[in-house]
């Protein structure tokens, strides 16, 4: 009955609609203005590529369990963009894994070199226990929330109030 359940709750990943998911992700950042962006797996890639076309859009982004990232040629779009990585336990239990917090932690000191706010959570290492992939789903995500949540009003001064911010209305 659970898996039934947490079925519903998910979409296929195909990586063959990147492009246009990106493209459209981009289309909203154009609409909403300078914002914080909160992503998880590949949602990650698709808003990661998106800020980087729209440098200084994207004041913070918080990437949940992230599954791609940017070449070392769009990282300096991300200069003024705060990023924290959140992770759950089991991170090096399949090659897979091993390989994305191998990509991942090159992507981290790319972004520390071009001199972006990064900051790095493994949950478990914050006396936050007994995460999957989906942070949001488990027991303890009441737990997760309020973490990024704090650290989320930390980076609220730096987006503007929204109505100084004139959205493009295409």
């Amino acid at each position: 009955d659970c898996l039934d359940v947490l079925a519903m709750g998910a979409v296929p990943r195909w990586i063959s609609n990147n492009t246009t998911a990106i493209s459209t992700f981009g289309a909203v950042l154009d609409r909403i203005g300078p914002c914080i962006v909160v992503t998880h797996s590949q949602g990650g890639y698709v808003a990661l590529q998106a800020a980087s076309r729209r440098p200084g859009l994207v004041r913070a982004m918080v990437l949940i369990e992230p599954s791609g990232f940017l070449k070392p040629e769009q990282l300096p779009a991300m200069r003024d963009t705060a990023c924290l990585f959140v992770y759950g336990d089991n991170l090096g239990a399949t090659p897979l894994w091993r390989s994305l917090m191998r990509q991942a932690a090159d992507f981290r000191q790319g972004l520390e070199q071009t001199g972006a706010h990064v900051q790095w959570w493994e949950m478990a290492q914050r006396g936050i226990h007994g995460n999957s992939h989906l942070l949001m789903m488990d027991n303890n995500s009441d737990d997760v929330a309020d973490a990024i949540g704090a650290w989320l009003l930390e980076q609220a001064p730096k987006v503007p109030e929204a109505n100084s911010v004139k959205p493009n209305p295409q």
